[in-house]
């Protein structure tokens, strides 16, 4: 009787262990990672992906641009409307006025974290990929692709920190058991400190823009010195801190609870000339047309020479 019990023991096992081996089926037109990313083109549609989600209206087709973008030395929305109170919606956002828990945020936080996944993904690809122990043009292509999803990544890092200040920072795309997902906040400095050694990698293997080609549908090497330079400046400037950080320096009439604080005096001048580096560096390439001064921007949009204004200055949302 034993005997049988170990033999319908053993044939169970199979059958468990072949109906496992059976539900584990790929299709023949799936691509795992390491197919995508030893392959030049299906690296290049990941990255397109990456491109793809910066159309979203909760990213940069809509929210960025127009909802967080607006109220500023260029832009006014006049008011909170007929509620004073208004918390509650685009209005109120761009009145320095939002309710945390207003329903479009919890969008815009998932739709930029999308993006970063994404981004993730092609830079984890790319380090991974066979295609990189070649030499030549194909090694160059990918390094190019991975450099175009760090910018981007960079850049939607730094639009969350002015958003939201500390985050959770993840620069690893997500393990399938969700191990590395849930991660706490990170302290803005560290994270734009991450970002501009990203930049400074990405630069040397990004285009100028017209170089063989190569267009602004693209991030450039002009568009990554302008956004290393821009984080830079901010990383300089003060911002309001949930907790007071040693060796700061503290802004006037600043909150003992919340301190607007700013780095130090040495670490302001050295940001500074990182700034200032890399903005010659876009100047003296001869590859952009900019405007010479302030005062002829200021004099064109004043004589209303949109044309000319808007192919000699450089704006947010263009890759330059």
């Amino acid at each position: 009787m034993k005997i049988y019990k170990l033999l319908f023991l053993g044939l169970g096992l199979t059958t468990m262990s072949s109906c496992s081996d059976f539900l584990d089926q790929t299709s023949p037109s799936e691509l795992d990672n390491g197919a995508t990313f030893d392959n030049t083109y299906y690296t290049e549609l990941a990255l397109n992906k990456v491109y793809g989600s910066l159309t979203q209206d909760q990213t940069y087709s809509n929210f960025m641009p127009i909802i967080a973008g607006t109220n500023t030395d260029c832009e006014l929305i006049d008011g909170l409307g007929a509620d004073a109170s208004n918390t509650s919606s685009e209005r109120g956002n761009m009145n320095y006025n939002m309710n945390p828990g207003w329903a479009q945020i919890a969008k815009v936080w998932d739709a930029m974290y999308g993006v970063i996944e994404n981004a993730n993904l092609v830079v984890d690809g790319v380090n991974k990929s066979q295609l990189l122990q070649q030499g030549g043009s194909t090694r160059n292509t990918m390094l190019r692709f991975q450099a175009e999803a760090k910018t981007l990544r960079a850049m939607v890092y730094f639009d969350l920190v002015r958003l939201f200040g500390d985050i959770p920072f993840k620069t690893e795309s997500s393990n399938s058991n969700l191990s590395n997902v849930y991660i706490g906040k990170t302290d803005r400095d560290a994270i734009m400190d991450s970002l501009i050694v990203d930049l400074k990698e990405a630069i040397a293997y990004l285009p100028w823009a017209g170089v063989d080609g190569y267009t602004t549908e693209h991030v450039t090497k002009g568009y990554a010195h302008g956004l290393l330079a821009n984080i830079a400046m901010t990383r300089a400037g003060y911002v309001i801190r949930e907790q007071a950080k040693e060796g700061y320096v503290n802004g006037q009439n600043s909150d003992p609870n919340y301190p607007t604080q700013r780095c130090s005096d040495e670490k302001r001048k050295e940001l500074y000339q990182l700034a200032e580096k890399h903005l010659v560096a876009v100047i003296s390439s001869g590859k952009h047309q900019l405007n010479s001064s302030v005062e002829e921007y200021w004099r064109l949009m004043n004589i209303s020479n949109w044309i000319k204004l808007i192919r000699k200055t450089y704006l947010k949302f263009r890759w330059v």
